[in-house]
């Protein structure tokens, strides 16, 4: 399976995330959606923070990615959650050995759901050793 589909297949499809990514821990982008861009700085930042057992930074100055600040609600191994400034959207981020997964939900759709995808797309890609 290409790293597209899993964003096409896996992600998209679910209709549970209506944004994602995958890029690897330099920030290289390995697959995305339509119109997200979240860039190499960005991508780069998550994955130092996420070493972090307390990832300080994101808790004073929130969360960025693809351009879009959200509030940085936790992090719980190695994913981390944020919510939307207009508290209707957000973002979970999973980090496996070699990649990071980028998965965004809109107004009307379950945070839960989201979180449960990304996680999932996560644990199997490390299962396979990525």
């Amino acid at each position: 399976m290409s790293w597209q589909s899993y964003i096409d297949s896996s992600l998209l499809q679910s209709k549970a995330v209506a944004a994602a990514s995958i890029h690897g821990h330099d920030g290289v982008v390995w697959a995305r959606s339509v119109n997200f861009n979240a860039s190499p700085e960005e991508v780069v930042k998550i994955v130092s923070e996420m070493s972090k057992d307390m990832p300080q930074d994101f808790y004073m100055n929130g969360l960025r990615v693809n351009q879009v600040k959200y509030t940085f609600l936790k992090k719980h191994g190695n994913v981390l959650y944020g919510r939307g400034t207009d508290g209707q959207s957000g973002v979970c981020i999973c980090k496996t050995a070699k990649c990071i997964i980028v998965g965004v939900y809109e107004k009307g759709m379950q945070p839960g759901s989201c979180n449960d995808v990304v996680e999932k797309l996560g644990a199997f890609l490390t299962s396979a050793s990525y």
